[in-house]
C-alpha cells in the first residue's frame, strides 16, 4: 500500500508542481483564444470558461479587440484546470496578469458568455457571476437583451466545409 500511494505520488507531482506558467502575449486570435510565447515555444491558448462571439458573428470584433488590448499589457500567467489542451491540441488556460483575470474580465465587459466545460470548471463560479453582473450592468451584448445565438450555436451554422 506505501509503495502504491508513493507511486501514485510520483506521477501526480510534476503535474501539480506545473500549474502556471509566465508567458507573453502575442496577440488575440479572437476574445476567448490568444498566441503566448511561452520558454521559446508558441501556443495557441484556448481561455477556459468562457464562449466569445466569433469573426462574422455579431460582437465578435469588439470581443477579439477587447483580448488584444488585453494581451498588450505584458507578461500574462497561464493558470491550468485538469486537462490542459483539448481536440485541437491547443492549450486550455486562465489568463492572469497580478490579480486581474483576462476570462473573467471579457466576460464581465459582457463580450463573451460563461461555459463548463467538463472536467474544468476551477473559477466557473467566478465567471457565473461576473456574466450576471454584465447582465445587470448592461455591459457589451447584454445592452441589446444578449446575442442572437450562442457562439456555439453560430460555430454549428456556419462551419467550414
Amino acid at each position: 500500500m506505501r509503495s502504491c500511494c508513493l507511486l501514485i505520488a510520483l506521477v501526480l507531482l510534476p503535474a501539480a508542481s506545473h500549474a502556471a506558467d509566465i508567458a507573453s502575449c502575442m496577440r488575440a486570435l479572437d476574445g476567448d483564444s490568444i498566441i503566448v510565447e511561452v520558454q521559446g515555444h508558441t501556443l495557441n491558448v484556448r481561455l477556459l470558461g468562457i464562449d466569445a462571439p466569433e469573426h462574422g458573428q455579431e460582437w465578435g470584433e469588439q470581443a477579439k479587440a477587447y483580448t488584444q488590448r488585453w494581451c498588450e499589457g505584458g507578461p500574462i500567467t497561464l493558470e491550468y484546470d485538469l486537462e490542459r489542451t483539448d481536440r485541437y491540441h491547443r492549450t486550455l488556460a486562465y489568463a492572469w496578469r497580478g490579480s486581474d483575470f483576462l476570462n473573467e474580465d471579457v466576460v464581465r465587459s459582457g463580450l463573451a458568455l460563461s461555459v463548463y466545460y467538463s472536467p474544468n470548471g476551477k473559477h466557473l463560479s467566478r465567471l457565473k457571476e461576473a456574466e450576471a453582473q454584465a447582465k445587470t450592468d448592461r455591459a457589451g451584448f447584454w445592452s441589446g437583451g444578449g446575442l442572437a445565438e450562442t457562439p456555439r450555436k453560430w460555430r454549428q451554422e456556419h462551419r467550414r466545409e
